[in-house]
């Protein structure tokens, strides 16, 4: 067991040190702290996606091509760190313009030709035993034909200048996280056998923050964590990935998107495990959550798994504060209790 350094206060029993109903006191503020998490979580979505910043930030969003796979992979070796890529033109229809010396991000763009197609008809006549289906000349009509391929260039917005662009409701947490991305690495390795990882950008391009990788058995095996990140950003990564071994199966992991409802689940155990220690994910969790679905979406299924969401959350916390070397990172625990 790692014992982590600078982070008891001196006024702050063990679990082992508190009296049987010092402990019950505590397990029933935990549970109040799971509680009020989940209304705290339904209401930061809903005041964001009311919010003038977030429908500002959709309609900027909206103006963006969504690149094929390939593509986005093409972007990505070139441009790891990459976050918002558009066109020349696109750039310069939002008042924004490529700074001199920048050099394109190359791209395949489809060679479309357009041409006549002969529309066919569907008639049914029927008959004794069902229907007799033909199929006549319609009309013609104009249709484009992908004859091939070309390459073209994107820019990312760090290589453009101009007109301010809506802040991201998503944003990187800052701060120092007391211990508790190493307490994690100690629950990730003694309680679900998982080997945890810091990754460089290489491994973990783009706001890809951390990955839970599985075995051949489909048992949750490595979580990557990027190490280039914040320490308090790094622990909650650690949370959300951690949700994701304890509530998804490989599978689901796999098919996974971001606006999947295990991305959800896990993001929302993210966001409950940090609450109960006193740290605010809001600033990542809300705008991360209102993508999903229209917003309402999104807090009718933080609603819907909410027991799921619970469980795993109580898990992790209660190994935190129960075991030997507990991890209490604020001060108003030890008050409390």
């Amino acid at each position: 067991m790692v014992t982590i350094s600078n982070t008891y206060l001196p006024s702050l029993k063990r679990w082992t040190e508190l009296t049987l109903e010092e402990q019950e006191k505590a397990r029933r503020l935990r549970m109040e702290k799971l509680d009020n998490a989940a209304r705290k979580l339904s209401a930061g979505i809903e005041d964001l996606v009311a919010s003038d910043r977030w429908k500002d930030y959709l309609a900027f969003q909206g103006r963006f091509h969504h690149y094929s796979f390939s593509n986005t992979l093409l972007i990505m070796l070139q441009r790891p760190n990459v976050t918002q890529v558009a066109s020349y033109n696109t750039w310069q229809r939002m008042n924004r313009y490529v700074m001199k010396g920048e050099g394109g991000i190359s791209i395949f763009v489809p060679i479309l030709v357009k041409g006549k197609a002969s529309k066919e008809v569907q008639i049914f006549e029927p008959e004794v035993q069902g229907f007799d289906e033909k199929e006549l000349p319609g009309e013609e009509v104009d249709i484009e034909h992908l004859v091939g391929f070309k390459i073209g260039y994107v820019f990312d917005v760090s290589q453009t200048d101009g007109e301010p662009i809506p802040p991201d409701p998503v944003s990187l947490l800052q701060g120092n996280d007391e211990g508790l991305f190493e307490a994690l690495k100690v629950f990730a390795e003694d309680e679900l056998k998982m080997e945890v990882q810091e990754a460089g950008k290489d491994v973990l391009p783009g706001k890809v923050n951390g990955d839970c990788q599985y075995l051949a058995d489909g048992l949750p095996s490595i979580i990557r964590i990027k190490g280039s990140n914040p320490s308090l950003m790094k622990a909650k990564t650690m949370i959300h990935e951690l949700g994701h071994a304890l509530l998804h199966g490989e599978m689901e992991y796999k098919q996974h998107t971001s606006r999947s409802l295990q991305e959800l689940e896990a993001e929302s155990v993210a966001f409950t495990v940090l609450h109960a220690f006193g740290v605010d994910s809001g600033e990542y969790s809300f705008g991360y959550l209102a993508g999903w679905g229209n917003g309402e979406d999104a807090v009718k299924a933080i609603q819907s798994s909410g027991e799921r969401i619970r469980k795993a959350a109580h898990r992790i916390i209660a190994w935190l504060e129960e075991r030997e070397d507990a991890f209490y990172p604020n001060k108003g625990y030890a008050e409390a209790v």
